[in-house]
């Protein structure tokens, strides 16, 4: 019986660490950074990101040192990395890894990109657990019998063929109309 006790509360305290890990994006953006002679056979990362403490890994391994940031740019960092085709991966803490960026550089060529987080939005970037959920349920007394309704003034034809809809609406307080056949239902919540 302790056995049982004792597997139960590691496994709540193991789940109340878990995180949920966000993600990155990335996007090119100009530069007019000219590398100098030092980087004869080399060609220059640079990243411009909020997220702080990146990290980088690439196919041609990067040497201790080839990664730096200057005082006076925060927030920028500089990656030497070997001529040809690099792919590249990008790593924070609190993120998942950005993989495979791929770039052929060419020797004395800087190449910019901008790396920030990608902003989840409810159905938008996928399921988010934080939103709740709204089920009606309805059954249909007619197969031509037409539902229109929505969320907060946006009405659309609904489908309850299934016998319910769902609707997963962002925090604060919302509104749902149906009309079914001319009766009006109205529910705030």
């Amino acid at each position: 019986m302790k056995h049982y006790i004792t597997i139960i509360v590691l496994l709540c305290s193991v789940s109340s660490f878990s995180q949920i890990l966000g993600e990155m994006q990335w996007e090119e953006v100009p530069t007019s950074v000219l590398p100098d002679n030092s980087f004869s056979g080399k060609g220059l990362l640079i990243v411009e990101s909020r997220i702080p403490n990146l990290m980088f890994k690439s196919t041609n391994p990067i040497k201790k040192g080839a990664v730096y940031t200057k005082k006076d740019e925060p927030g920028v960092w500089y990656v030497k990395l070997e001529a040809g085709v690099n792919l590249i991966d990008i790593m924070a803490e609190g993120y998942l890894t950005l993989p495979d960026i791929r770039h052929n550089f060419k020797s004395r060529q800087a190449w910019k990109i901008k790396v920030t987080a990608k902003q989840l939005l409810g159905a938008y970037g996928g399921f988010d657990h934080n939103h709740a959920e709204i089920r009606l349920n309805y059954q249909s007394t007619s197969p031509e019998e037409s539902i229109y309704g929505g969320l907060d003034g946006k009405v659309m034809l609904l489908d309850f063929s299934k016998g319910f809809i769902t609707f997963r609406p962002s925090s604060g307080s919302h509104n749902i109309r149906l009309n079914i056949n001319g009766r009006l239902w109205e529910k705030t919540y």
